[in-house]
């Protein structure tokens, strides 16, 4: 159930939002303004490429710079893995992580927490509410929704290369892919991409043209529709798979995050028996898995015993119900 925040008891909400995230870090606000205190908050992920910072603003068309400066542009444009997005008609706030996330009436604005009076509502979830209907889950939906709608003005990405057969990753760097910062001098950008139009993660061996398969990538890619070519290496985005989601008729069908086997649909026991046995060691609910318990398709690391389903399926997740 949510709980009704104002003052200085919201102000401590999102600051622990913005400072507890380790894995997601999702920021609505149509306007953008940030202070020393801000900053120091964020700069805690600043070298951190496991965070995916998402940031959504809007209003202003005229002169966008008056939402987002282009001094705090360049400040999020330091982060390893962020995405920043425009929306212009947007009045809606909202702040959450991967375990917490607060509606509200506030913006990111300095001037906002010090002298405004806002409310909100604060909710912690839980892998329950993760696969049914509750209010965070759906508004958390609604905003990557955003995302896939609206254009995106700067995206970077972290570059790893495998470990310990595919079971560990190692961060080499960030990449831009994509930055309109031109826009915001002049007042128009490309509105063509958006955030599913680039990966999630980059991978160094796919990077490295006609590099041989890891046994791990082979065994995935034995998995893929018999259309696509056997001897190309296939890369992966979260939001636009290259393999089909189960149909209805496998509504029960589920699959191992770790293995990509086929096993009963249960988020709460998302592993085969072997790959049990090898999470048990370490027990850790948020080390990245191989593949969607839902979808069977690769999630580079986006999937977890915690969360073992891609953002993008929860809304097929719903429907079976």
């Amino acid at each position: 159930m949510g709980k009704f925040l104002t003052g200085e008891g919201l102000e401590n909400a999102i600051t622990d939002i913005i400072h507890d995230a380790e894995k997601e870090l999702l920021i609505v606000s149509p306007y953008i303004k940030l202070d020393d205190y801000f900053k120091d908050l964020f700069l805690k992920h600043e070298k951190n490429p496991n965070v995916r910072i998402t940031l959504i603003f809007g209003k202003n068309e005229k002169s966008i710079k008056k939402s987002l400066s282009i001094a705090d542009l360049d400040f999020f444009k330091k982060f390893p893995n962020v995405s920043v997005v425009y929306v212009k008609n947007l009045h809606a706030k909202y702040y959450a992580n991967e375990r917490k996330g607060v509606t509200t009436s506030i913006n990111l604005y300095d001037y906002s927490f010090k002298h405004n009076i806002e409310f909100g509502v604060y909710r912690q979830s839980s892998l329950k509410d993760y696969i049914s209907d509750n209010f965070d889950t759906d508004i958390y939906t609604f905003c990557h929704d955003l995302t896939e709608e609206y254009p995106a003005i700067y995206i970077k990405r972290p570059i790893f290369e495998k470990k310990n057969f595919g079971l560990s990753t190692n961060y080499l760097g960030s990449e831009v892919l994509w930055d309109q910062s031109n826009g915001f001098v002049n007042n128009k950008f490309d509105e063509s991409k958006v955030v599913s139009d680039f990966e999630d993660k980059i991978s160094i061996e796919a990077k490295k043209e006609g590099g041989k398969l890891t046994r791990e990538e082979f065994e995935a890619q034995q998995k893929l529709p018999e259309e696509i070519s056997k001897g190309q290496k296939i890369t992966f985005k979260e939001n636009k798979p290259e393999v089909p989601i189960k149909s209805q008729e496998k509504e029960t069908t589920g699959y191992c995050i770790r293995t990509g086997v086929e096993i009963p649909f249960n988020p709460e026991r998302p592993f085969c028996l072997e790959a049990f046995r090898s999470w048990n060691y370490w027990k850790d609910d948020n080390f990245g898995e191989k593949f969607c318990h839902f979808s069977g398709e690769p999630s580079y690391g986006n999937t977890s015993k915690a969360k073992p389903i891609l953002y993008k399926n929860w809304k097929k997740v719903k429907a079976l119900k």
